[in-house]
């Protein structure tokens, strides 16, 4: 099975029908569309760090470990795993009868394939840093020996950010956008317009986990597709977005206005429904540490004492937010003390000045960079900018694309000193997720010792309580630095048509066990 590009931008792979397969007798067809703000990436899933690309990945492909309900890792493609005495081998017993859409069976060979493929292609590879052998000794079994204990190493792989899926062991020596968008999940990738949609349809063959409960758990449990193509529209103005909703073109749309959603469920006469989630993410701004004048700490901190957090929340997410400071949700086990609100929301504009003229600013250009896709992370910068230039700074605003921004963050791309984000699966993961992202996002790389010594104690660290400590006082160290200042819990404004029955909001869209009109 191949793939190639069509005309007009398409990327489809070869064989698969480009509209669904219905069986003699079966009711009519269900399409449902979905209007996202940006689109989906090119499917080489290793390389999708956005939520958005949630929406699309977790219907394709899996892994052996998932996201549950609350981000805990559970079972998807592992049947059972076994951990030695010693914490240093994990074997991994595998579904069986688990189809590609291909039509072949997945064994260890492909899991071992893929796995070699992350650790040597994806920006996420760091949490297998302490694999030292992987093997396959039978088609079902497949066993990870780890240099050191590694109390988080399932959580880890649970990620849902980087995501650790499995393609067929001939993709395994592919590089980057190059392979196949095969996998194993309910739904086959069938096509995708460059800047348009994505489309995927209902695979038939589907191996329903079974020996999962019923019902919803994250990206795992008992997963039943029967909608039979999905679309996933790019729509940057969330004014189409809203209108597609109204016109019956759209059935469920994310990133609306609040006014706009919240109209839209009011006045709607029962037609919408809002599926909001909140909290959904962190709102955040990453330093780059490596550019300067942003490469110099009191030049960070500088910024990080003039921003008054509630103004920039509420101009930014229409009033849908909640003020908090931590790197995770309040309801997850790291949560840490208030010892870190020390640095949060200060709105101290002679500080800031005092900081700059101690680190001899001469009124260098600082670039706050941003993107077309995501108002919140606009208006973020907007108000940033004036708070900073309060305090004297010279500032400017540079806005691009989204995939233009995520390379900024993931390579440093371009020249930047500071960008807004939005840090979804981070809080709810915590420690194991956030870890290698604070790296990255902020162009650090491994340079600070004290934050590496932290990030191994806790990732040893045999209990939660010693754990929980690690975590707080890595937060204190990455606030104290200003490698990323936290702003606080963002809501997604979500509205659906109320011919999407059995939807239930997540940190991504979820169309299994869903059934549509």
């Amino acid at each position: 099975m191949k793939s190639k590009f069509l005309t007009a931008g398409v990327f489809a792979v070869a064989g698969l029908l480009m509209v669904p397969q219905v069986a003699f007798g079966q009711a009519s067809p269900t399409t449902v569309t979905v209007g996202l703000n940006s689109a989906v990436s090119v499917p080489d899933p290793i390389f999708m760090s956005a939520q958005k690309d949630a929406n699309f990945w977790a219907h394709v492909f899996e892994s052996l470990y998932t996201a549950g309900e609350k981000m805990e890792p559970v079972p998807q493609l592992a049947a059972g795993t076994t951990i030695s005495d010693d914490k240093l081998t994990y074997t991994f017993q595998l579904r069986q009868g688990v189809k590609f859409h291909n039509g072949k069976e997945m064994t260890s060979a492909d899991v071992l394939a893929s796995w070699e493929r992350y650790r040597k292609l994806s920006p996420g590879a760091s949490i297998l840093s302490a694999v030292s052998e992987m093997s396959a000794p039978d088609p079902y079994t497949f066993v990870v020996k780890v240099t050191q204990e590694q109390p988080l190493f399932l959580e880890a792989l649970a990620n849902v950010s980087l995501p650790i899926v499995i393609l067929p062991a001939e993709e395994g020596a592919k590089e980057k956008g190059q392979v196949e968008p095969i996998g194993t999940g309910p739904y086959r990738f069938v096509e995708q317009v460059a800047d348009d949609h994505t489309t995927i349809e209902r695979f038939a063959d589907y191996a329903v986990d079974t020996n999962a409960p019923e019902g919803f758990n994250g990206f795992g449990g008992r997963r039943v597709a029967t909608i039979d193509r999905i679309i996933f529209k790019a729509i940057p103005e969330a004014g189409t977005r809203v209108a597609g909703l109204q016109t019956g073109e759209l059935t469920i749309a994310d990133n609306l206005p609040v006014p706009a959603s919240n109209r839209l469920v009011q006045d709607g006469g029962g037609q919408f429904v809002a599926q909001d989630v909140m909290p959904f993410s962190k709102a955040g701004v990453a330093f780059n540490v490596s550019t300067p004048p942003t490469d110099n700490v009191l030049i960070r901190q500088a910024i990080q004492a003039v921003v008054n957090t509630q103004d920039v929340m509420e101009v930014a997410l229409e009033g849908f937010y909640r003020l908090d400071p931590s790197f995770v949700f309040d309801y997850g086990a790291y949560y840490p003390s208030n010892a870190v609100a020390a640095y949060y929301n200060q709105n101290n504009v002679e500080k800031a000045k005092k900081l700059l003229a101690e680190a001899g600013y001469k009124g260098e250009l600082i670039t706050i960079l941003t993107n077309t896709s995501y108002p919140f992370m606009q208006n973020t910068a907007l108000v940033m900018s004036e708070q900073m230039k309060a305090a004297g700074m010279n500032v400017e605003i540079s806005i691009v694309d989204w995939p233009a921004n995520v390379a900024a963050l993931v390579d440093g791309a371009g020249h930047w000193n500071l960008t807004p984000g939005g840090y979804g699966s981070q809080p709810l993961v915590g420690p194991a997720s956030w870890i290698p992202v604070i790296r990255q996002h902020t162009q650090l790389g491994t340079s600070d010792p004290v934050y590496e010594d932290l990030a191994a104690r806790l990732l040893n660290a045999p209990t939660l309580e010693e754990r929980r400590a690690l975590w707080e006082q890595i937060e204190l160290h990455v606030d104290e630095q200003a490698y990323i200042m936290p702003l606080g819990d963002r809501g997604l404004k979500v509205v659906a048509s109320n011919s999407l029955e059995g939807y239930q909001p997540y940190y991504a869209m979820r169309f299994w066990n869903v059934t549509a009109k």
